[in-house]
C-alpha cells in the first residue's frame, strides 16, 4: 500500500512536465495547472475516512523520538533514506534540462514539447517502479529490493551523461530505467521505519524521516547546476551516484580498473549475514585471502573509505564534492595515453591474474554461490517469513542475535 501511495505521489510530481507539453509554452500556465491539482487534492482528502487501525493521538515526546533515532536499525534505515533523497528530487528537478541538452548533443530536433513529454514519461515511469518495488519487496524482502534499486539507479546516474555518445535512444532507455528505479526503494524505507518504530511513535518517526530526507534534497538540487558549470551535463549527474557501496555495489566497484571514493563512502560484504553467497569473489585477489576472509566471514559492512584505501581496493579518497572532478581528471590522463598501448597494457595486467587462475576461481565461486542459493540457507528462508509475520524489526533482531555475545 505504501508503494501505491508513493506511486501516486510520483505520478503527481510528473504532471507539471505533462502540462508543459500540452499547454501553450508559458510557465505561468503550468504553475496554475499544478496549483489547481493541489487544491483538488486538498478537497478530495476530506472524503477519506480514518482506517479501523488508526491509533489514538499521543503527545509528541522529543526524548522518545531521539531514543528511537539513535536505535541502530532505525539509524541505518534513515541513512539509506538520506542517500535515496539525495538522488531522487535532484533527478526529477533537472531531468528536463538534461534531456534538452542530450537532444542537442545527439543531433535530435530541439523541440520543447517533445522534451517536456519525455521528462514526464521518465518521472511518471517511477509510479510503475514504486508499485512494482512494493510487490517485489513483499516476496523477495525489502533489503534485496532496496539494494538492487539503489545500485541500478546509481549506475544510471553515473552513465546517462556519457551515454549521449551512443545516441538519443541509449539516453532514453537509461532515463526510463532510472525513472523506474530511483523511486522503487522509497516506500521500503518508510515501511521499514513503520515496522521498526514503537507503534505509538510511528507517525512521529515517519515525519522525522521525511523532514530529514528533504535536507539533502535541497543541497543536491542546488549543487547540480554548479556541477553543470564545472563539468558540463555529461558528468553532472554523477554527483547523484555518491553513497554507500555495499554487497552488489561493492563487487561492481571491485571490478573497476580505478576507484575514487568519497570520504563518506562505506564498503562491505554483508551477504553471509543474510544466508547468501558471494556472486563475484574478487576481494581475495585484491587484498589477499586473510583480509578477504576477515571481511566476508564476519559480514563486515562498515569499512570506511580510508580503510578501503589502506587495504588497496580503493585508489584515492577525496571530499564528496570532489569525486566527479577527480574521476574526470584521471579519465583525462588516461585519454591522453595511446589507446592501443593502454589497451594492451591492461590486458597484460589482467593476464597475469588469469595465469594465476583468477578466471577459473571466479567461475568456481559463482558455481558455489548458485549451490548456496539453490539449497537455500535456513536464515535466508526464514528472514522473509519473519518480516511478513512479525515485522522487519524482529527479523533484523533475530538475524543480529546470533552475531552477538548472547547468541549460541
Amino acid at each position: 500500500m505504501i508503494g501505491t501511495l508513493v506511486g501516486a505521489l510520483t505520478l503527481g510530481s510528473a504532471l507539471p512536465s505533462l502540462f508543459s507539453a500540452l499547454l501553450p509554452l508559458d510557465w505561468r500556465l503550468t504553475v496554475v495547472a499544478a496549483s489547481l491539482c493541489a487544491l483538488t487534492a486538498a478537497a478530495l482528502i476530506n472524503f477519506a475516512a480514518l482506517g479501523p487501525r488508526h491509533g489514538a493521538v499521543v503527545r509528541f515526546s522529543p526524548a522518545d523520538a531521539l531514543r528511537l533515532l539513535l536505535r541502530r536499525s532505525i539509524r541505518l534505515a534513515n541513512l539509506g533514506y538520506l542517500g535515496h533523497m539525495w538522488e531522487l528530487y535532484a533527478m526529477w528537478a533537472w531531468i528536463g534540462p538534461f534531456i534538452a541538452w542530450a537532444r542537442q548533443q545527439t543531433g535530435a530536433p530541439a523541440q520543447a514539447r517533445a522534451t517536456a513529454l519525455l521528462a514526464f514519461l521518465v518521472i511518471a515511469s517511477g509510479a510503475f517502479g514504486a508499485v512494482l518495488g512494493g510487490l517485489a519487496a513483499d516476496r523477495l524482502g525489502r533489503t534485496t529490493v532496496t539494494i538492487a534499486a539503489m545500485i541500478i539507479s546509481g549506475l544510471c546516474a553515473a552513465t546517462i551523461g556519457p551515454a549521449t555518445t551512443f545516441g538519443m535512444a541509449a539516453v532514453i532507455v537509461i532515463a526510463l530505467i532510472w525513472g523506474v528505479t530511483v523511486i522503487a526503494d522509497s516506500a521500503q524505507f518508510s515501511a521499514a521505519i513503520a515496522e521498526l518504530s514503537d507503534p505509538k511513535l510511528i507517525g512521529t518517526m515517519l515525519t522525522l524521516q521525511t523532514c530529514l530526507g528533504f535536507l539533502p534534497t535541497f543541497v543536491a538540487i542546488q549543487l547540480v547546476p554548479v556541477a553543470v558549470s564545472a563539468l558540463g551535463w555529461r558528468y553532472a549527474f554523477m554527483l547523484l551516484a555518491i553513497g554507500p557501496a555495499l554487497a552488489g555495489g561493492f563487487e561492481l566497484m571491485l571490478a573497476c580498473d580505478l576507484a575514487v571514493a568519497s570520504s563518506l563512502a562505506v564498503f562491505g560484504e554483508p551477504e553471509l549475514k543474510f544466508g547468501a553467497g558471494i556472486v563475484a569473489m574478487l576481494l581475495p585477489w585484491l587484498v589477499g585471502p586473510k583480509v578477504a576472509k576477515g571481511i566476508i566471514f564476519t559480514g563486515a559492512d562498515k569499512v570506511s573509505a580510508e580503510e578501503a584505501r589502506r587495504l588497496g581496493f580503493v585508489n584515492e579518497v577525496v571530499a564528496p564534492e570532489q569525486v566527479a572532478a577527480r574521476a574526470m581528471e584521471l579519465a583525462r590522463v588516461l585519454a591522453r595515453m595511446d589507446p592501443m598501448v593502454l589497451r594492451r597494457t591492461k590486458a597484460a595486467v589482467n593476464r597475469s591474474y588469469e595465469i594465476m587462475g583468477m578466471k577459473a576461481a571466479l567461475r568456481a565461486a559463482l558455481d558455489t554461490d548458485l549451490i548456496i542459493e539453490g539449497e537455500g540457507a535456513q536464515l535466508k528462508r526464514d528472514f522473509p517469513k519473519v518480516v511478513r509475520d512479525e515485522g522487519l524489526g524482529r527479523a533484523l533482531a533475530r538475524r543480529d542475535q546470533q552475531f552477538t555475545d548472547g547468541g549460541d
